[in-house]
């Protein structure tokens, strides 16, 4: 929690998670509710297949993936973790499994 820089230089933990709000909103991150390019759909209007597969949720990971700057992002987020360890999976260090 101490870190005051992150590990990884992008979000690749966003594809795994969702947050539904009370209104029945599926959002990406639940850093960025006020920011639509997050929102997927609403549950009491489509089914989750729908919003899952569909192409809002297809443009918000593009977005991501294509230069998002992840100084919009607060330190320690939610899927922090996720993202250090996919990050070093992706990019991992010399001699890793060195004892």
């Amino acid at each position: 929690m101490d870190d005051r820089q992150r590990g990884y230089g992008a979000c690749l933990a966003l594809p795994f998670w969702a947050y539904l709000d009370s209104s029945g909103d599926l959002w990406g991150c639940s850093t960025h509710l006020a920011d639509d390019r997050f929102r997927y759909g609403n549950i009491y209007r489509q089914t989750f297949r729908e919003i899952w597969t569909g192409e809002k949720r297809a443009a918000s990971l593009r977005f991501v993936a294509n230069g998002f700057d992840l100084g919009a992002c607060r330190l320690n987020c939610r899927m922090d973790k996720i993202n250090r360890y996919l990050w070093e999976l992706r990019n991992p260090p010399e001699h890793v499994n060195f004892i």
